[in-house]
């Protein structure tokens, strides 16, 4: 499957990523570079401006976005905030994890979803 789709130069925006192929005796001209300007007489790549009647433009497909992940698991005995929520645990073990206001276990699957992000906090002794 390729990874350009033949456009229409018309519908070029500035940045676009873009494929310009030109056939020239004894073999073609390619470019691929994004749009820099669109000008009423032409389209510059690079350096170089090209008129939109000539050779066969593409822009590049969006790529697909990847479903997001939960965070890495913190070490045993360390503290967290889940930034989404809030909650702050301790990790007690293998697979327990305890939350700082009301000491119930839980899982790792059951205290955060795909795409949280965690904040490692630091315990500091004060005197009050």
């Amino acid at each position: 499957m390729s990874k350009w789709m033949k456009v229409d130069p018309a519908t070029l925006k500035v940045g676009d990523e873009v494929r310009w192929v030109m056939a020239i005796t004894g073999g073609r001209v390619i470019r691929e570079v994004a749009v820099r300007e669109i000008a009423p007489d032409g389209i510059r790549l690079g350096l170089t401006y090209i008129a939109p009647g000539n050779g066969t433009w593409y822009v590049r497909k969006p790529k697909k976005a990847k479903p997001p992940t939960r965070p890495d698991e913190p070490p045993v005995g360390s503290l967290f905030r889940i930034n989404r929520t809030g909650n702050c645990y301790c990790r007690a073990g293998v697979s327990k994890y305890v939350r700082t206001d009301g000491f119930i276990p839980w899982k790792w699957v059951d205290i955060t979803e795909p795409g949280d992000t965690i904040t490692l906090l630091d315990l500091v002794e004060r005197e009050s």
